[in-house]
């Protein structure tokens, strides 16, 4: 992968493989905007976002 980070929206973030997703490109260095129905109740990494 390239040394640029990306802002990357991932849908169902708090889902299983949502969730190992959100992790794996934040830990890569990326800028992660995670969808869910609750964004108040969103503990994982990266910015929740309502959808």
């Amino acid at each position: 992968m390239s040394d640029e980070s990306l802002c990357v929206l991932v849908t169902g973030a708090t889902g299983f493989i949502g969730s190992r997703l959100v992790r794996a490109l934040d830990d890569d260095g990326h800028r992660v905007k995670a969808m869910t129905r609750h964004p108040d109740d969103y503990a994982g990494p990266g910015e929740p976002v309502e959808g």
